[in-house]
């Protein structure tokens, strides 16, 4: 079983995933290495080459700077960490859904999220959707000291934010009109 946390930056996935993971039966996937990064990245993309051909094009069309690290992470680690060998359920606490909110620097038309939500792999059981109240989510930002990582400005994270936001929006839509299995709440209200 495979359970892939999302939600806008600084609300908590990953503090619901180390909790998730402190349950037996939970596991993350560990890349130890970059070559291990690169490995289970490439199978990934021999498995699901047309999802991973339009996320690189999607990535380079709506990037105006960081695409070297948006590739690295968004094509690498977080596609990676679905092939990776786990022995329980997979916690993926920044995956598919999260790169489709998050690789672009612009706002991205509902149509051309649904054209690259429909190549999405079907690889995920479980969807867990982190949202908390703006209050939480500016004192996460706070201790993290900016919300986005690639970020120069806190103009750029507040811009960013907000398209990030549309871009949650639209995916939470497409998620339940698809019948995913979707359960949205806090790292404290969520029941597994």
């Amino acid at each position: 079983m495979t359970i892939e946390l999302f939600g806008l930056p600084a609300v908590g996935k990953t503090t619901c995933a180390d909790m998730l993971c402190e349950k037996s039966e939970y596991k993350r996937p560990e890349l130890e290495t970059k070559l291990a990064v690169i490995w289970y990245a490439l199978l990934f993309w021999f498995r699901y080459p047309v999802f991973c051909v339009k996320l690189l094009f999607f990535t380079i069309k709506h990037s105006k700077h960081s695409l070297y690290t948006k590739c690295v992470h968004g094509l690498g680690v977080r596609l990676a960490r679905y092939m990776v060998p786990v022995s329980g359920m997979r916690v993926v606490d920044e995956g598919l859904i999260q790169n489709i909110m998050n690789l672009s620097d612009e706002q991205v038309s509902e149509k051309e999220i649904k054209m690259l939500f429909a190549a999405m792999p079907k690889i995920v059981d479980k969807y867990i959707h982190i949202v908390v109240p703006n209050n939480v989510q500016e004192m996460y930002a706070k201790k993290r000291g900016r919300v986005f990582a690639r970020t120069r400005s806190k103009e750029e994270d507040s811009l960013l934010l907000e398209i990030s936001s549309v871009h949650e929006e639209v995916l939470s839509k497409l998620l339940a009109e698809n019948n995913f299995d979707v359960q949205t709440g806090s790292c404290e209200t969520i029941k597994i």
